[in-house]
């Protein structure tokens, strides 16, 4: 589909290109649903945020995130679901890059508890990147104590779903993780 082939642009870092597919994908999708609410539509809106992010389009990826985001509240309306989970993830690192650490906080933890109540006490990758960004953006607003404690739960479930091997994400969230310990002045 026209989103995949967008997806797989958005991936090689080729965000222009994405974008054209995901907006003809929203064109295409809107034909057939016709003013309904649609997954793939949602996924487009999504993806589209996500590629003007990689542009650096703060404002732009915000109102397709927050697009997404709607849609499939309307959708999956009072039921906990992952796609509705990471447009509130996408919003929140959103914010966070906008400079508006209240309204990042506020999304990631939305994202968390719902990501929470889906994985029913396990892990998952989804959850640890809840676990760590909301660490950065409590971390950005300057609440270094409860950052730490995230990044330090964030930091332990990558370890556990890595297996102790070294593993990108656990390298990024040890960065974060020593970020806060500093800027809280406590060397570690």
């Amino acid at each position: 589909s026209m989103n995949n082939v967008g997806r797989s642009y958005g991936l090689l870092g080729q965000h222009r290109k994405a974008i054209e597919y995901h907006e003809t994908a929203i064109a295409i999708i809107g034909k057939a649903a016709v003013g309904r609410d649609h997954p793939e539509l949602a996924t487009a809106f999504s993806q589209l945020g996500l590629a003007y992010g990689g542009l650096e389009d703060h404002k732009r990826a915000l109102e397709y995130h927050e697009k997404a985001l709607a849609m499939r509240e309307r959708l999956f309306a009072g039921r906990d679901q992952q796609h509705t989970a990471a447009s509130l993830y996408n919003i929140g690192v959103t914010h966070f890059f906008l400079r508006d650490h209240r309204k990042s906080v506020e999304s990631l933890q939305r994202s968390l508890s719902m990501y929470q109540r889906i994985f029913a006490g396990r892990d998952h990758p989804w959850l640890a990147s809840a676990l760590n960004f909301l660490g950065r953006a409590l971390d950005g607003s300057g609440d270094y104590p409860k950052a730490i404690e995230h990044l330090e739960k964030a930091l332990a479930m990558r370890e556990r779903i890595y297996e102790g091997r070294d593993h990108l994400q656990t390298a990024g969230t040890l960065i974060n993780l020593g970020r806060a310990y500093r800027l809280a002045g406590q060397p570690r």
